[in-house]
């Protein structure tokens, strides 16, 4: 997974939203709908509890 940080440039260079990122797939009618900014908050999420779990 790539780190937050970068995530927004990855999906402007790749042409597609974080959604369809994180979803795998380019189907805008997905079951699993987020904002760009709650899928950044998660990937925060995901990486501090990596960092403390480490």
């Amino acid at each position: 997974m790539p780190d937050y940080s970068v995530i927004e440039l990855l999906c402007e260079e790749l042409n597609i939203t974080l959604a369809e990122l994180m979803n795998g797939e380019e189907d805008e009618k997905s079951i699993h709908t987020y904002d760009n900014e709650q899928i950044v908050e998660m990937l925060k999420e995901i990486q501090n509890l990596k960092a403390k779990k480490n």
